[in-house]
């Protein structure tokens, strides 16, 4: 939590017995932590990939594994051992989901070991709502700085759907959308 403020004043009061009690009063002003960055222990859990196709690491594993727990999931390409392409699976996870992350790695996967270390990660509050647009309602998540400043961005989801249906590109439909969000009323 913040402090952005913390206002006092003299005061007295007829105690008893007559006594006059002089007294001070203060009172601090908080900020929502909800507007600070937060901090988490998170564990990254790496493995090796060398014989799956394509397919088999798709949308489909990355969704799975989030399931599971992880709040991150990543492919990277890599040169294995021999010259050999390979991807490398990242996923970034609570320490309390690792057991349910790497046995789903170890069932579900080609690999045949793992690794994880520990890592910090501040994160900016954000939440998620939707607008209602001439083209429809659209999700849109904001984030707030440290400063306090605002960011949103619609969902991807949100920009896709219009531009097909609006026969846009996705950037024309980008651009019209942030436009009207920035105008518009949160649902």
């Amino acid at each position: 939590m913040g402090w952005p403020g913390v206002p006092w004043g003299f005061g007295k009061w007829s105690g008893s017995r007559g006594r006059v009690v002089r007294d001070v009063l203060r009172l601090s002003l908080v900020e929502p932590a909800a507007s600070r960055p937060t901090h988490q222990g998170l564990l990254v859990i790496e493995c090796n990939i060398d014989d799956a196709p394509g397919e088999f690491l798709g949308s489909d594993l990355q969704d799975d594994l989030r399931e599971q727990g992880a709040v991150e999931v990543f492919l990277m390409s890599t040169q294995m051992k021999k010259g050999r392409p390979g991807t490398q699976l990242t996923a970034l996870t609570p320490p309390d989901r690792l057991d349910a992350v790497t046995d789903w790695l170890l069932e579900r996967t080609s690999t045949i070991g793992l690794r994880w270390h520990e890592v910090e990660r501040k994160e900016l509050p954000r939440r998620s709502y939707r607008v209602e647009t001439p083209y429809g309602s659209v999700a849109v998540k904001e984030v707030t700085s440290p400063s306090g400043a605002r960011r949103i961005k619609i969902e991807y989801d949100s920009i896709r759907r219009i531009s097909r249906q609006q026969g846009m590109n996705p950037q024309q439909a980008q651009l019209a959308l942030l436009a009207m969000v920035s105008e518009g009323q949160e649902n």
